[in-house]
């Protein structure tokens, strides 16, 4: 199973202000999945190819995070549960040391007042324990990470 913006679980960026943007690249794969056993996590910190989040807007000023703590993908059989962890760094190139960025926290973008800044965000999860019955085929869902000033 893969989460492939924009095929499988959308990464949906919204902004508050048109002053802020808040663009999505990169891939989450689980590849193929077995009936009856829990998926490995995907972390957020060391899958390469994790999706990355970039919100860009005024330097210096504080952006709240918001996210729903799942988001249901749903098929041919019973709806599956993603469970999404987002980390997030002031450095593009900090991915493998970015920090826990729970939903209704706060970060603060790089640069100053009158300058552009940005956050570099990052998305891994797990996904429910897969039952034994579950019905193969292609699940699919939304997962919405949204920043406001």
């Amino acid at each position: 199973m893969w989460i492939t913006p924009p095929h499988s679980l959308k990464c949906q960026p919204i902004s508050g202000q048109d002053s802020l943007t808040l663009t999505a690249t990169g891939t989450l794969g689980f590849g193929t999945v077995v009936a009856g056993t829990t998926p490995a996590l995907l972390s957020a910190q060391t899958n390469g190819s994790a999706p990355m989040f970039t919100a860009t807007g005024d330097g210096g000023h504080v952006l709240t995070v918001t996210y729903l703590a799942t988001a249901s993908l749903t098929g041919p059989g019973t709806a599956l549960t993603f469970t999404p962890s987002v980390y997030g760094d002031v450095s593009s190139g900090n991915q493998s040391g970015s920090t826990t960025v729970a939903s209704g926290s706060t970060v603060h973008l790089t640069g100053s007042t009158g300058s552009a800044g940005n956050y570099y965000f990052w998305l891994g999860g797990a996904l429910s324990a897969i039952p034994s019955s579950q019905t193969p085929g292609s699940y699919t869902g939304t997962f919405t990470l949204s920043v406001n000033y």
